[in-house]
């Protein structure tokens, strides 16, 4: 199976609400106030229709992020079936310029843009709590730099570049993501079973210590592996894609859509996941619904007609090429036009302009920092031509995936 455009550009739209996602939240916690349900005006209030109905899906961040990880799964998978044996270094070094190497870079461009913006508290009257009082929360110091490029995973190594948080997870992940793949290919019950029994056993450490957001790099640790079963959705549907492709031209068009697009829109379940609740029956109804949501969204992207052509347009083809670095750099936009701008402008003129800002940023970074990086990985990696060209059509660019591709 070849990589898949419709899987790039899907991955582009679900960077974008992530950004969308992540300006919303920024708003004053007095506008996401939603009043009783009492007259038609409600109908007209942001808060409600972005809260409360299926609107939410437009600023999902979270089951975007949920998205991400499946995506990753699944394109992994695509690499690792025409590897190999014997190819891990290949795999880890590419994994390693891939995704490590521009997120040092956008660490350190953070890092060196405070000291530029200098930013103080935001009033909350202007921006949010989780705004005014998480974002740039800290000066980085040498040692706040090195945690961060460690990629600790606790709450005060994410303070550069809040969404790190899941590029830690991704590169974690991605360590042992070969052996992951092995097992579930070849025994996929008890593969399956596996990733389960580890969920349950790091969301009960989680629940025990009393930590949603972890605050050790133990705790992290177990907050990773609550992550693990949709990176491993990702391979299941991945070895089931022609069962699954057969199921879905066998089903009436009517009953297809009836059942995935509501699925679809479990992506947009209120943000009840691994770092916002101690309630292992919470995190587990979250992860099965984002869970539903980014297979049926992928099923759609990869085998409905009229999800291919709109794809599969070049707008939307460059989102998807763009959209690492999108994931990277949008909130240090954010961070810095609201602190430099939030006495001067309406937030809502700063946000407006940080969507475009966010994009051209996205745009040169893969120009100057990503591309670059990839091509490093596949130098580093280099084989004979001959070999290298044959695997080349192989495999084209499958090793990028998910929310670092």
């Amino acid at each position: 199976m070849r990589r898949s455009i419709e899987l790039d550009s899907l991955r582009g739209v679900a960077a974008l609400i992530v950004l969308l996602y992540h300006s919303w939240a920024t708003f004053p916690d007095a506008v996401h106030a939603v009043p009783p349900l009492r007259t038609v005006a409600l109908f007209f209030n942001p808060a409600f229709l972005l809260r409360d109905t299926p609107l939410h899906l437009m600023v999902s961040g979270p089951g975007c992020v949920a998205l991400f990880f499946v995506l990753s799964g699944f394109v992994l998978s695509i690499s690792l079936s025409k590897f190999q044996k014997g190819s891990y270094g290949r795999y880890i070094t590419r994994r390693f310029c891939r995704i490590y190497l521009p997120f040092a870079a956008a660490m350190l461009i953070s890092a060196i843009a405070y000291g530029f913006v200098l930013p103080h508290p935001v009033p909350e009257a202007v921006a949010s709590y989780w705004f005014s009082h998480d974002q740039w929360s800290e000066k980085p110091t040498w040692g706040l730099i090195l945690q961060h490029l460690l990629m600790v995973g606790t709450p005060r190594a994410n303070t550069l570049d809040p969404p790190m948080w899941s590029l830690v997870a991704e590169m974690r992940v991605s360590l042992i993501f070969p052996l992951l793949y092995l097992l579930i290919s070849r025994y996929r019950v008890m593969g399956m079973s596996a990733v389960m029994l580890a969920y349950f056993a790091a969301s009960g450490v989680m629940t025990a210590i009393g930590e949603g957001e972890p605050k050790s790099f133990v705790a992290s640790l177990c907050f990773t592996i609550e992550y693990l079963p949709l990176f491993a959705l990702g391979i299941l549907l991945y070895e089931t894609r022609d069962t699954l492709k057969s199921i879905y031209d066998r089903v009436p068009a009517a009953v297809r859509w009836a059942v995935l697009l509501p699925c679809v829109l479990l992506l947009g379940v209120p943000h009840v996941g691994p770092e916002t609740t101690l309630t292992m029956g919470t995190k587990l109804f979250w992860l099965i619904s984002v869970g539903a949501g980014s297979a049926a969204a992928m099923l759609i992207a990869l085998h409905s007609r009229a999800a291919s052509r709109i794809l599969c347009l070049k707008p939307l083809q460059w989102l998807g090429h763009i959209s690492y670095s999108l994931y990277l750099f949008h909130m240090l936009v954010l961070m810095a036009m609201v602190h430099l701008f939030h006495e001067s402008l309406p937030l809502t003129t700063i946000l407006a302009c940080v969507i475009p800002l966010s994009l051209l940023a996205a745009g040169l970074s893969y120009l100057l920092i990503e591309r670059p990086a990839m091509t490093l990985g596949y130098w580093l990696t280099r084989r004979p031509v001959a070999k290298a060209a044959r695997d080349w059509q192989q495999v084209g660019t499958g090793e990028t995936v998910g929310v670092s591709q």
